[in-house]
């Protein structure tokens, strides 16, 4: 079985790994975060606990007795001058602050360093992607093969031309002087001016801002101008069939009465070039606006947007199942949860995309015991799951 991308085919990774670039990492286990090499038990912080305030006597009863009405009787301990709830079983404290984990014990794993695990990775060993039986590789796509006499350049078939003659645009001609001479008896000045257009949008470096996409618009204008002139002399004319045709035209995306309406600064440069050829072509006998249309695709990024991750995703199910919400950088207290879809105390899956920290807390307005999340977490361990109630989404 293999995996399919872009150029090259991978061995699929084997169950318990997934893919990063040419190779296959370790996934962590429930309960640990994904940090890149390694997976880790993360440590969470007591909050800022239960300090001493005034009208308190000169004791530690106070801070006993707010501890114990928030956390429950014999869940409180002091540090130093302040009262916190104790960590949880099996977790060591840090300073004051802190709640460790056990260390793990990594089974399974390439080694441990600190509370980290570190990742297993199988090194891949890509093959060239090549296309299915019966099919051509040709400039990034498969196709069926051509029929005898027949020559492929990209989806069209082309029939060959007499020995010892030229390729000349859709047909063949006895040398290219011939050739040269044909083309620039047949093909309008709209085509000439499609060519400029194309030749500048053909590159990815082209920006709305630059000299080159300006002189491609003021060429987009300019046959403009030539394409109303025979639309007018058509309609005038009273061809109705060829009217219908222009208006209509089928394949191209756009009419020319659409075509000669189009403010071109509009248009991002390789669609203004596309459409442009494919437009110009009705009045092209040489096949060359076609071949120019099949070949000017617009980039991934016009046809399908790339997603930006704008936040982090909040699940009320495991697994980030049941009701998800984004939530983009800033402070939640459970009332800007309530608004922004997530009721308190429903949290239990988090999905932290690389860049962002979460900073989760037990109770309303921050307090209370906090932990954060640096990376996913399918299922939320105690005492977190069901129980948040304010958050902080951060940035790093």
């Amino acid at each position: 079985m293999f995996w399919v991308a872009p150029l090259f085919c991978y061995e699929a990774c084997p169950s318990g790994y997934k893919r990063s670039g040419f190779d296959c990492y370790q996934v962590c286990q429930d309960g640990q975060a994904d940090q890149g090499l390694f997976c880790r038990s993360l440590e969470y912080g007591r909050g800022v606990g239960y300090p001493w305030q005034f009208g308190d006597w000169f004791n530690s009863d106070g801070m006993f007795s707010r501890c114990e009405s928030a956390e429950g009787k014999g869940n409180c301990e002091q540090c130093l001058a302040v009262v916190y709830r104790k960590c949880l079983p099996g977790y060591s404290l840090a300073g004051c602050n802190i709640c460790r984990p056990p260390i793990p014990a990594c089974s399974g794993y390439a080694g441990r360093f600190d509370l980290s695990c570190t990742k297993t990775v199988i090194f891949g060993s890509p093959k060239l992607a090549g296309c299915a039986p019966g099919l051509e590789y040709d400039a990034g796509l498969c196709y069926p093969p051509c029929a005898s006499g027949y020559k492929g350049i990209g989806p069209v078939c082309w029939a060959t031309g007499p020995p010892q003659w030229t390729e000349c645009g859709a047909g063949y001609a006895k040398d290219d002087l011939t050739c040269k001479s044909v083309m620039e008896d047949q093909i309008f000045s709209a085509t000439s001016l499609l060519l400029s257009v194309v030749t500048a949008g053909a590159s990815e470096a082209v920006k709305r801002s630059s000299d080159v996409f300006v002189k491609m618009c003021e060429n987009y204008k300019a046959m403009q101008a030539k394409l109303g002139e025979i639309y007018k002399g058509v309609y005038g004319a009273g061809d109705v069939d060829f009217v219908i045709l222009l208006d209509d035209n089928a394949g191209s995306g756009a009419s020319l009465r659409d075509v000669i309406q189009t403010d071109p600064y509009e248009k991002d440069p390789v669609a203004l070039a596309s459409m442009a050829a494919k437009l110009t072509g009705l009045f092209d006998p040489t096949g060359i606006s076609g071949v120019v249309a099949s070949f000017t695709f617009p980039k991934c990024s016009a046809i399908i947007p790339i997603p930006s991750i704008d936040g982090i995703l909040v699940c009320r199910e495991v697994a980030y199942q049941g009701n998800c919400k984004t939530l983009t950088p800033g402070d939640y207290n459970a009332a800007k949860l309530f608004l922004s879809g997530v009721e308190d105390n429903t949290i239990s899956s988090i999905k932290v995309p690389k860049g962002f920290k979460v900073t989760a807390y037990l109770d309303d307005n921050f307090a209370g015991v906090s932990t954060f999340y640096f990376g996913d977490q399918k299922v939320l361990q105690p005492p977190m799951n069901d129980a948040i109630s304010s958050l902080k989404v951060m940035r790093v």
